[in-house]
């Protein structure tokens, strides 16, 4: 006897199970790659961050994504916890734009400056008030996890201007 699924609210769900331990495999393979080194090339980690973006772009099939990178920021090197939370902090602004900017256009630009390296992550969706609009936890989390390792976080929004997010690491 064939079990036949036709209850699209079960498709629904178990396309979302199946998303959310996808993404979890992943979330747990970052986590372990971090913890088994105790620094990390920056190289390694825009390599994470290409990857991340390749997954994204499957996703969502209407954003272009441009990065730019400065090639000294590659011979830079990162403690793990370092690395785990600006790739982290990356993350959440990249899926921010997906989820919530209508965007068409998100761009990672990485470059460095004497002893700093600056990331920004700018998107040119709807924006938002930053006067009306609660931070949510994801905007939370990127804040601590940047201040957690010293560094300093700027996020900027405007009305159908976008947000960019401009990290600075020393």
């Amino acid at each position: 006897m064939a079990f036949d699924i036709t209850n699209e609210k079960l498709d629904n769900k178990l396309s979302s199970i199946s998303n959310f331990t996808q993404s979890t495999i992943y979330e747990l393979r970052d986590t372990i790659w971090a913890m088994n080194n105790s620094e990390i090339g920056f190289e390694d980690l825009i390599s994470r961050i290409y990857n991340f973006i390749e997954n994204a772009k499957i996703a969502t099939e209407n954003i272009l994504f441009n990065i730019q990178i400065d090639e000294d920021v590659k011979q830079k090197k990162l403690t793990s916890i370092e690395g785990m939370n600006i790739y982290r902090t990356i993350q959440e602004a990249i899926n921010n734009a997906i989820k919530y900017s209508n965007a068409s256009q998100i761009s990672i630009d990485i470059n460095t400056f004497s002893d700093k390296t600056k990331i920004i992550v700018k998107d040119n969706g709807i924006g938002y008030n930053q006067n009306t609009v609660m931070t949510g936890n994801g905007l939370k989390n990127m804040q601590k996890r940047i201040k957690s390792i010293n560094g300093k976080i700027e996020i900027t929004s405007n009305i159908n201007l976008g947000t960019t997010i401009i990290l600075e690491i020393i």
